[in-house]
């Protein structure tokens, strides 16, 4: 399989959406653990329909990486390349910021993922570990070929050679 040169527009325009977009959701944080003062965390003090509207805060915020993908990647693996990549940094953003920021992303209790029980939320440094890896592969799917199929770039484009 032949891949294409490197588009560095795309890796520093993921980078760019990535930086901003993780800083933001540690902003979110940062405000949601100002409003609930003390070591009592926000979800156990939010009410039912907050925690709702927050896991659909993070669904959005998915759909968001992953329209950014589609607009950003010409063939499916690289448009996987760039949802895994920004997402990755997206992450490792947040917890530099959030560590940069307060100390540490928070204490053992942390959710940082409403999806997952308490009890299966991993170690901020494994996730961030697991940030890494994910925005790498990324980074290897975004140099996927820029057609799928095809010898020359007429043909993956407009198909199967016509009979003569």
């Amino acid at each position: 399989m032949r891949y294409g040169r490197i588009n560095w527009v795309i890796y520093m325009g993921a980078a760019a959406f990535a930086i901003a977009f993780g800083y933001l959701e540690a902003a979110v944080g940062l405000y949601a653990d100002a409003a609930a003062p003390g070591d009592v965390q926000w979800t156990e003090r939010a009410p039912g329909w907050l925690l709702a509207t927050e896991q659909v805060r993070q669904v959005a915020g998915l759909v968001m990486v992953a329209g950014f993908a589609l607009f950003s990647g010409r063939a499916p693996a690289q448009q996987a390349g760039v949802f895994l990549y920004t997402l990755g940094l997206r992450c490792v953003i947040y917890y530099v910021f959030l560590s940069s920021t307060v100390g540490q992303p928070s204490g053992q209790d942390t959710m940082g993922c409403l999806f997952l029980p308490l009890r299966a939320q991993p170690p901020e440094g494994v996730v961030v570990f697991l940030a890494v890896m994910v925005a790498i592969l990324g980074a290897r799917l975004m140099l996927a070929p820029r057609y799928s199929g095809g010898n020359n770039e007429r043909q993956a484009i407009h198909g199967a050679r016509r009979r003569r």
